[in-house]
């Protein structure tokens, strides 16, 4: 049986790619923070549910048939490793979109606390671990 966390996160990711975003943050604390990968230019934070769900609804303009899908998971207490299958396809172009990236979710008393996104599976270990 997955522990309360892994619910959560399954919960979240099963709204995100139904485009629920209201739903997708139920479990998320009102101080949130959700930060972008610094790989990425305008790389920035994320302050609160609204502000996450703002992110999301620009992506959605950027993007049809949007799917982020968690496809591992590696817990260690409060945080969770995810590593997530992003696709989609170009609103204007129609090209196919695919990557891989990371994030580091911080549940604590069943809610989210922080989401920290990266390019690279070593930096997220670092951060799961840090």
């Amino acid at each position: 049986m997955p522990s309360p966390e892994r619910e959560i996160l399954d919960f979240g990711f099963d709204a995100f790619n139904r485009g629920d975003f209201e739903a997708a943050v139920r479990y998320f604390h009102p101080g949130i923070v959700w930060r972008d990968p610094a790989e990425v230019p305008d790389a920035s934070e994320h302050h609160g549910p609204d502000q996450v769900r703002a992110l999301w609804d620009s992506f959605s303009e950027q993007w049809t048939g949007m799917r982020m899908d968690p496809v591992e998971f590696q817990e260690d207490g409060e945080r969770t490793l995810v590593r997530v299958h992003f696709s989609g396809a170009g609103r204007e172009s129609g090209a196919p979109m695919e990557l891989e990236f990371f994030q580091v979710w911080t549940i604590r008393d069943l809610q989210a606390r922080q989401v920290d996104s990266f390019m690279s599976r070593d930096l997220a270990e670092r951060a799961l671990h840090g």
